[in-house]
Protein backbone atom coordinates (compact mmCIF):
# COMPACT_ATOMS: atom_id res chain seq x y z
CA UNK A 1 0.00 0.00 0.00
CA UNK A 2 2.78 2.42 0.91
CA UNK A 3 4.57 1.61 -2.34
CA UNK A 4 1.47 2.50 -4.37
CA UNK A 5 1.00 5.75 -2.42
CA UNK A 6 4.66 6.70 -2.86
CA UNK A 7 4.49 5.87 -6.58
CA UNK A 8 1.32 7.98 -6.97
CA UNK A 9 2.90 10.96 -5.23
CA UNK A 10 6.06 10.72 -7.35
CA UNK A 11 3.98 10.48 -10.54
CA UNK A 12 1.97 13.55 -9.52
CA UNK A 13 5.14 15.54 -8.78
CA UNK A 14 6.69 14.47 -12.08
CA UNK A 15 3.58 15.52 -14.02
CA UNK A 16 3.44 18.91 -12.27
CA UNK A 17 7.15 19.48 -12.91
CA UNK A 18 6.79 18.63 -16.63
CA UNK A 19 3.85 21.05 -16.99
CA UNK A 20 5.78 23.83 -15.23
CA UNK A 21 8.81 23.24 -17.47
CA UNK A 22 6.66 23.37 -20.63
CA UNK A 23 5.09 26.64 -19.49
CA UNK A 24 8.43 28.12 -18.51
CA UNK A 25 10.00 27.33 -21.90
CA UNK A 26 8.12 30.34 -23.34
CA UNK A 27 9.18 32.76 -20.61
CA UNK A 28 11.79 35.17 -21.89
CA UNK A 29 12.49 37.60 -24.71
CA UNK A 30 11.88 36.65 -28.35
CA UNK A 31 12.77 38.37 -31.64
CA UNK A 32 10.74 37.93 -34.82
CA UNK A 33 12.33 35.84 -37.56
CA UNK A 34 9.45 35.65 -40.03
CA UNK A 35 5.70 35.47 -40.28
CA UNK A 36 2.59 35.67 -42.35
CA UNK A 37 -0.66 37.48 -41.58
CA UNK A 38 -3.82 36.19 -43.25
CA UNK A 39 -6.97 38.30 -43.56
CA UNK A 40 -9.76 36.78 -45.58
CA UNK A 41 -8.30 35.64 -48.90
CA UNK A 42 -5.19 37.81 -48.60
CA UNK A 43 -1.82 36.82 -47.16
CA UNK A 44 0.89 39.27 -46.07
CA UNK A 45 4.36 37.81 -45.45
CA UNK A 46 6.90 39.65 -43.30
CA UNK A 47 10.31 39.02 -41.81
CA UNK A 48 12.98 40.72 -39.73
CA UNK A 49 14.18 42.67 -42.79
CA UNK A 50 10.86 44.55 -43.02
CA UNK A 51 9.52 44.39 -39.46
CA UNK A 52 11.67 44.49 -36.34
CA UNK A 53 9.60 42.95 -33.53
CA UNK A 54 10.26 41.82 -30.00
CA UNK A 55 8.01 39.79 -27.67
CA UNK A 56 8.52 39.54 -23.93
CA UNK A 57 6.74 36.72 -22.08
CA UNK A 58 6.50 36.27 -18.31
CA UNK A 59 4.51 33.51 -16.57
CA UNK A 60 1.49 35.87 -16.44
CA UNK A 61 1.94 38.68 -19.00
CA UNK A 62 3.24 39.48 -22.47
CA UNK A 63 4.25 42.53 -24.49
CA UNK A 64 4.90 42.82 -28.24
CA UNK A 65 6.37 45.83 -30.00
CA UNK A 66 7.23 46.13 -33.67
CA UNK A 67 8.62 48.81 -35.90
CA UNK A 68 9.05 49.22 -39.63
CA UNK A 69 12.69 48.70 -40.52
CA UNK A 70 12.61 51.07 -43.53
CA UNK A 71 11.72 54.21 -41.57
CA UNK A 72 12.28 53.10 -37.96
CA UNK A 73 8.69 53.93 -36.84
CA UNK A 74 6.38 52.06 -34.51
CA UNK A 75 4.03 49.66 -36.31
CA UNK A 76 2.13 48.39 -33.31
CA UNK A 77 2.39 47.55 -29.65
CA UNK A 78 0.19 45.26 -27.56
CA UNK A 79 0.41 43.89 -24.03
CA UNK A 80 -1.72 42.03 -21.55
CA UNK A 81 -2.32 38.74 -19.78
CA UNK A 82 -1.01 35.45 -21.12
CA UNK A 83 -2.23 31.91 -20.47
CA UNK A 84 -0.33 28.89 -21.72
CA UNK A 85 -0.02 25.15 -21.45
CA UNK A 86 2.16 22.65 -23.28
CA UNK A 87 0.69 23.45 -26.74
CA UNK A 88 -1.72 26.40 -26.43
CA UNK A 89 -0.82 30.05 -25.89
CA UNK A 90 -3.46 32.78 -25.43
CA UNK A 91 -2.88 36.53 -25.22
CA UNK A 92 -5.65 38.64 -23.66
CA UNK A 93 -4.93 42.13 -25.01
CA UNK A 94 -5.31 44.87 -22.37
CA UNK A 95 -3.14 47.58 -23.95
CA UNK A 96 -2.72 48.32 -27.66
CA UNK A 97 -1.59 51.05 -30.01
CA UNK A 98 -4.80 50.31 -31.96
CA UNK A 99 -7.84 50.79 -29.71
CA UNK A 100 -9.81 48.15 -31.66
CA UNK A 101 -7.44 45.47 -30.33
CA UNK A 102 -8.12 46.09 -26.62
CA UNK A 103 -10.23 43.29 -25.17
CA UNK A 104 -9.42 40.82 -27.97
CA UNK A 105 -7.94 37.37 -27.45
CA UNK A 106 -5.18 35.99 -29.65
CA UNK A 107 -5.21 32.18 -29.49
CA UNK A 108 -2.30 30.14 -30.80
CA UNK A 109 -0.95 26.62 -30.90
CA UNK A 110 2.81 26.44 -30.63
CA UNK A 111 5.90 24.33 -30.51
CA UNK A 112 9.44 25.12 -29.43
CA UNK A 113 12.39 23.59 -31.25
CA UNK A 114 15.71 24.60 -29.73
CA UNK A 115 15.74 28.39 -29.57
CA UNK A 116 12.91 28.81 -32.12
CA UNK A 117 9.24 29.27 -31.22
CA UNK A 118 6.67 28.44 -33.91
CA UNK A 119 3.16 29.85 -33.44
CA UNK A 120 -0.01 29.52 -35.48
CA UNK A 121 -3.37 31.06 -34.64
CA UNK A 122 -5.27 34.28 -34.69
CA UNK A 123 -7.28 37.08 -33.18
CA UNK A 124 -11.01 36.40 -32.86
CA UNK A 125 -12.15 36.24 -36.49
CA UNK A 126 -9.98 39.24 -37.46
CA UNK A 127 -6.70 37.82 -38.69
CA UNK A 128 -4.55 34.70 -38.57
CA UNK A 129 -0.81 34.47 -38.01
CA UNK A 130 1.96 31.98 -38.62
CA UNK A 131 5.19 33.19 -37.03
CA UNK A 132 8.67 32.09 -36.10
CA UNK A 133 10.42 33.75 -33.15
CA UNK A 134 13.99 33.29 -31.93
CA UNK A 135 14.94 33.42 -28.27
CA UNK A 136 17.13 36.40 -27.39
CA UNK A 137 20.12 35.28 -25.35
Amino acid sequence: MRTKLLFSILLLLFTATCFAQNKMQLVGTWKLVSGKMIQGDSSYPYDNKTSDAIKIVTPTHFAVMSKTVANDTLEHAVAGIVKMDDKNYTEEIQYASAATMVGKKAKFTYRVDGDKWYVKGGIENMMMFEEVWQRVK
